[in-house]
């Protein structure tokens, strides 16, 4: 029992639990703290305020970690020592008055055990001690119990002006806001953000509490009415409370709304994960599902567009987001965000099913504005044959496979569009009215070869018909803009200033505005055509609201032109080799040397050690290049990090150092495909990442299995003796998996040279066998097959007495250190070379 208070003693060191947590200086909170020593200081704050990192300032700096016995309380030894009153008696055994004690993480105490610990720190106090206690929030409840305590609360532990000055060495007043003044935010490592977020999930809080911190996390901004509309028995007094403890919140109670820290919401529903859902079951007036739902929708409604669809990705499941994305799809054109929902269309998988015609053209529609012709012509072919596909969808998804198709796509497509062309009857009066108007715009496409002015005639009219589908007239204002290009280029010259005008005026009759202002499709449509003909469309008010449009689309085009390439360079197929000059082309090779040291280099240029970050990294990126190219689940890769860690900390340091390791392989555009995470797995690309363990194992594979060739094999002993005598990645000595790959591949080096040695013996060539003997000795000289080798070689080049002086040596090891005896064959050479000696 006492070896847990025994083992709490800092002893002038740093509690290890503490690991390397960088201190900082805080004199305000100090002064706080030094203020009434003779009674506790309880700090309250949630995870990541800083009460670690002031606790051990003050130890510091007032004992010197000497007469500090700082106690986990998280431990169970904490509660055991506490149902048995030993704490105080303990603790004043080992140490004298004037010591400190620190309790951290103090957790849920019930009455009972509440009293007993606010007892402990009486009888501490009483006995000359410090006592010093941190604690969540939720778990404060010795306001009573303590009266005379000093006590730091969330507040107090919010950066300053003059604190962020010192620590970052700028004043940071003017660019954070009181929300981001979070120590973990304002100059805390990834660690410590993590640790921050994974706090916010405090599964102690009721679940109105819990349901309703998520719910400001994501909104980042709004009313208690919207809180009171998806939070059920939220109450005034529940606001208090987080207004008073969680001030990363930013709730003010007299505006009644709230102002957030921003964090992204994919790393929000991974601290949530295991709780959100038993939070809406029970706090909620709707599901999960339903709930992110809600949340994009009023995201949408102000206007945040991408964290809407980050909304949905997170926290609702794959199979409920299509319906989402199919009634979001038109309030995303109008505000031309189409990126971000594609990008969430993109995660239902690489071909998802249950996609009706409407939302496979919807896509296909986005991908052509963003500039995926190839991806939207392959969305239009599946509803061209979707069995649920009216004429309109038929002929819609035919013009566009017309468009952006391939060959055999754009085959298919004309086909469908003759077939449309020549329909005339349906039973429905509505499916009538539609068919025959995208009847004669099917005509239209096929007179387009032809006859474009006959093409541009048709047109018209059918826009007049078809004046509220926003699907046709897109198609419509495609056709105009192709009919346009085909008339300056092959008719323009010989017709007259007036007859181009009044072609440009029926061109340009659909998209040119009347009066409203330009969507995304039709100011896309018009600077195609002011392209083709060199005219511009519509009055300046539309054509100002039309460059608009387009010039917000051109950061989104370009952020899928990246996506397109990383896709195109990621999609090269596992199963046919790929030339040189192609990977090079796509994606530079990557090449990691581990033995003697890390060094990586991209394309031949060596990356900088420094943008790794953190020894985690690089020991990360080691494990996957020993696997070369073979998945490696990721619970094992956070045993092998963490080893001591709890599972839900060690993910949490996984995503944060996976994160490291990718901005240091990713190029200028931000893309990494070195590195692939699968849902429970990761791995390096073996298409692109090689590195000196490939060539070590052609190496041995060469010495062990082909014949022997002395001459070939001295310049492979000439690369071994370069680049793998020395030891694997050396300075990594904590990390047993690391360290037992060094061992092995120690190991296999020094087999491979003493089976050569061996060989060209057999082969006759004595000289170059001793190359390799002799470096298996000084590799290891702890094993007899190496001796062996050695002695043999020695004999067979006349060298009898160094081969006297190794079996010797062999005999002083197998004696000396294991107590054994030689093996018959190193003695039975031995005794040859005793008879080849009396020959003589």
């Amino acid at each position: 029992m006492r070896n847990f208070l025994m083992n709490s003693a800092c002893n002038g060191c740093r509690p290890k639990l503490l690991g390397q947590r960088k201190r900082y200086d805080r004199p305000r909170l100090m002064k706080k703290m030094m203020g009434e020593r003779q009674v506790a200081r309880f700090l309250v704050a949630p995870t990541g305020y800083g009460k670690s990192t002031l606790l051990l300032e003050y130890a510091d700096s007032i004992f010197g970690l000497h007469n500090v016995y700082w106690i986990d309380c998280q431990s169970p030894c904490f509660l055991r020592d506490l149902d048995a009153a030993a704490i105080v008696e303990t603790l004043v055994q080992m140490g004298s008055p004037q010591s400190l004690a620190v309790f951290e993480d103090v957790p849920y105490l019930d009455d009972a055990r509440a009293d007993a610990f606010s007892a402990c720190v009486d009888a501490l106090l009483s006995a000359g001690w410090e006592v010093a206690a941190s604690m969540l929030p939720p778990f404060d409840s010795y306001s009573e119990r303590q009266g005379d305590r000093v006590l730091l609360e969330a507040d107090d532990f919010l950066a300053d002006d003059a604190e962020l000055e010192a620590l970052r060495g700028a004043s940071d007043g003017a660019m954070t806001r009181r929300v981001d003044r979070v120590c973990a935010l304002a100059w805390g490592d990834d660690d410590d953000r993590g640790a921050f977020v994974d706090g916010l999930r405090t599964m102690e809080l009721p679940a109105e509490m819990r349901l309703a911190m998520l719910v400001m996390l994501v909104l980042q901004e709004g009313s208690f009415e919207d809180l009171g509309a998806l939070v059920r028995g939220i109450k005034r007094d529940t606001l208090r409370f987080l207004a008073r403890h969680y001030p990363h919140l930013g709730i003010d109670l007299v505006a009644e709304g709230f102002d957030a820290v921003r964090l992204p919401v994919e790393r929000l529903a991974r601290a949530y994960a295991n709780s959100i859902d038993s939070a809406v079951e029970r706090a909620g007036y709707v599901g999960r599902d339903a709930l992110a739902a809600r949340l994009a929708d009023l995201l949408v409604e102000r206007g945040a567009y991408r964290r809407a669809c980050e909304t949905m990705k997170a926290l609702c499941a794959r199979k409920r987001r299509i319906s989402w994305i199919e009634r979001s799809h038109a309030g995303f054109m109008a505000a031309g965000q189409l990126a971000p929902l594609q990008d969430l269309f993109e995660s239902l998988g690489k071909r998802p099913a249950g996609l009706s015609p409407r939302a496979l053209l919807d896509a296909a529609m986005r991908l052509r504005i963003l500039g995926d012709a190839q991806a939207a012509a392959g969305f239009a072919s599946r509803a061209m044959a979707h069995p649920d596909s009216s004429a309109c969808n038929v002929c819609e998804a035919a013009l566009l496979c017309d468009e952006c198709g391939n060959d055999d796509q754009r085959a298919r497509a004309l086909r469908a569009l003759k077939r449309i062309a020549a329909r005339r009857d349906s039973s429905d009066e509505q499916e009538r009215g539609d068919s025959e108007a995208f009847r004669r715009l099917a005509a239209s496409r096929l007179a387009l070869r032809d006859d474009p002015l006959k093409a541009l005639a048709v047109l018209t009219p059918i826009a007049c018909e078809l004046a509220g589908e926003e699907a046709a007239l897109a198609h419509i204002a495609v056709l105009l803009a192709h009919a346009n290009g085909r008339i300056v280029r092959k008719e323009w010259a010989p017709w007259s200033r007036a007859q181009r005008d009044a072609v440009v005026r029926l061109a340009l009759e659909v998209v040119r505005g009347g009066g409203r202002q330009a969507t995304v499709l039709e100011a896309v449509v018009a600077s195609e055509i002011a392209t083709a003909s060199g005219y511009t469309v519509g009055d300046e008010a539309w054509r100002i609201s039309a460059d608009e449009r387009v010039v917000g689309l051109s950061t989104q085009r370009a952020e899928w032109a990246t996506r397109m390439r990383r896709d195109m360079a990621m999609a090269i197929p596992r199963h046919r080799a790929v030339d040189d000059e192609e990977l090079r082309r796509r994606v530079p090779e990557m090449r990691v040397r581990l033995f003697g040291g890390m060094e990586v280099r991209v394309g031949g240029r060596m990356v900088d050690p420094g943008s790794f970050r953190k020894q985690k990294a690089k020991t990360l990126l080691a494990v996957l290049v020993l696997h070369r190219g073979r998945e490696v689940p990721r619970r094992d890769l956070v045993d092998i990090l963490w080893p001591s860690s709890r599972s839900e900390r060690g993910v949490s340091n996984f995503y944060s150092v996976w994160s490291v390791l990718r901005k240091a392989l990713s190029d200028e555009e931000g893309l990494c495909p070195y590195l692939v995470r699968h849902q429970t797995s990761c791995m390096v690309d073996s298409r692109f990442v090689h590195s000196d363990i490939e060539e070590f194992e052609d190496l041995y594979r060469r010495l062990m299995f082909d014949p022997p060739d002395a001459r070939a094999w001295m310049g492979v002993f000439e690369r071994l003796s370069a680049g793998f005598f020395c030891d694997l990645l050396p300075s990594e000595t904590d990390n047993l998996y690391i360290v037992g790959m060094r061992e092995r591949f120690r190991s296999r080096t020094v087999d491979a040279c003493a089976t050569a040695a061996g060989r060209l013996c057999d082969a006759r060539e004595p000289q170059t066998a001793l190359w390799f003997a002799n470096a298996a000795l000084e590799l290891d000289r702890g094993r007899e097959d190496v001796y062996y080798a050695l002695m043999r070689a020695q004999m067979m080049a006349g060298r009898r007495t160094s081969a006297m002086e190794t079996y010797f040596a062999c005999l002083r090891f197998m004696g000396d250190e294991l107590g054994m005896s030689p093996s018959e064959r190193i003695v039975r050479l031995y005794d040859e070379l005793l008879v080849c000696a009396e020959s003589e």
